[in-house]
């Protein structure tokens, strides 16, 4: 790939764009665009990943204690941010070094103990960001049974 951006656009796991004249809206979803199992690759990457690297840690844990996001949207938020640096170790043909967040190298050791010490999402907060699944899966459930009832109702005037 020529560039960062085109390797990002290739791999889908961009949000997707909605401007029109002056306004333009963020936070939108991924565009999945890109090939299903690169990004996958990405996002089992990106779990591992911010298991391992202080610097995709601490994305993780701003998504998942700041801004509230499921562990679902923090990876991929984690993930969005890994076919640029894929680019620049083909690109540079260097292997990938654990960094801490100033940029300096760092063994894996020190890796783990600072993303323990720093970036370890707290359980409360866990909890709190699971149950949105489970809202969701209830709602759709309400708003199936609300459709199937009028469907019935329909029917039933239909034939009356």
């Amino acid at each position: 790939f020529p560039s960062q951006s085109k390797m990002r656009g290739y791999s889908g796991i961009i949000p997707k764009q909605d401007e029109s004249g002056e306004t333009s809206k963020k936070g939108l979803d991924i565009t999945k665009d890109g090939p299903p199992r690169y990004r996958r690759g990405l996002y089992l990457a990106a779990d591992v990943g911010r298991q391992w690297d202080p610097q995709l840690a601490r994305i993780y844990y701003e998504q998942m204690v700041h801004k509230g996001n499921c562990h679902t949207q923090a990876v991929c938020a984690v993930a969005t941010h890994l076919p640029a640096r894929i680019h620049v170790i083909l690109k540079e043909d260097r292997a990938y070094e654990l960094r801490d967040l100033e940029g300096r190298p760092i063994s894996k050791k020190d890796a783990k103990a600072l993303i323990q010490r720093e970036y370890t999402v707290p359980e409360e907060i866990r909890q709190r960001t699971r149950g949105h699944k489970k809202r969701r899966r209830r709602k759709e459930g309400y708003i199936r049974s609300q459709i199937r009832g009028l469907v019935t109702a329909l029917q039933a005037s239909r034939f009356a």
